[in-house]
């Protein structure tokens, strides 16, 4: 069997560009001044953009005399403030139309995240813009990276993909939760039959949990060198709920190379 992944492409981008779009669309005023990769535009103090020569051509804007203004009184409606944020993304390009939208208090301020989604599936890549309570923009951030569809990968099935992320050095890449902590029970460490008062023995806490389904889809690697791949991965769900992810693909498609540490 074969799936199809994803690479994030930044080739072609102009950082320069980017910058002065973005500067234009959030207020940000001045010239792209460009140092070390990194694009700035804005003056010490003032409403600033910067853009990063980084996989994802990551970008970030800070406006300093919102941030320094108590975010009191009555909150942006909600609503009001996803479809500020729609307009405000569309306008650079992004595709409002795939992207999961989350609305959330961030510092006493409304924030608005728009996650990526690929194939429907929510990705960790995303943009975020938070206002104060009059509607302006406080704070934004995201990417300007493109997606690519790699496809061919071929994949194990997922009762491999779970016996061999147990086994070295595939443990490396072993199974991550993909849903918050809380969601998953804790272990609470017993004393150990052997252990003396003078000398402790070492607690380890384990826990086991029983698959009881698996969907193939995407997690998110990061590459060595910095770059982002979306591989296929099997979602796996717990007799406890619980949710995880584990890489899928074939063994033709990973390499293990010595990195020193850290």
């Amino acid at each position: 069997a074969v799936a199809t992944g994803y690479r994030l492409v930044n080739a072609g981008i102009s950082g320069a560009q980017v910058a002065a779009v973005l500067a234009g669309t959030f207020g940000a005023t001045g010239q792209p001044v460009e140092k070390d990769g990194t694009w700035t535009v804005g003056a010490p103090g003032s409403s600033t953009l910067t853009v990063r020569d980084d996989p994802l051509f990551s970008w970030n804007y800070e406006a300093p005399a919102t941030l320094a203004t108590p975010a009191a009184g009555q909150q942006i409606d909600p609503a009001r403030a996803s479809e500020l944020t729609s307009a405000l993304l569309g306008s650079i390009g992004v595709d409002t139309g795939s992207v999961d939208w989350q609305v959330a208090r961030y510092f006493d301020r409304t924030a608005v995240t728009a996650w990526q989604l690929v194939n429907g599936q929510r990705t960790q890549l995303s943009w975020l813009v938070a206002f104060d309570p009059s509607g302006d923009v406080a704070q934004a951030s995201g990417f300007s990276a493109g997606l690519e569809a790699v496809p061919g990968y071929p994949v194990v099935g997922a009762a491999t993909a779970v016996a061999r992320a147990a086994s070295t050095p595939w443990t490396a890449l072993g199974p991550s939760p993909v849903s918050g902590p809380d969601a998953f029970p804790s272990a609470s460490p017993s004393p150990s039959a052997t252990a003396v008062p003078a000398r402790p023995g070492l607690t380890v806490p384990l826990s086991n949990v029983t698959v009881t389904a698996a969907e193939l889809g995407l997690a998110q690697y990061w590459q060595p060198d910095g770059s982002v791949l979306m591989l296929p991965a099997y979602t796996l769900t717990g007799e406890d709920g619980s949710r995880w992810a584990v890489l899928a693909v074939d063994e033709g498609s990973v390499r293990f190379v010595d990195q020193p540490y850290p």
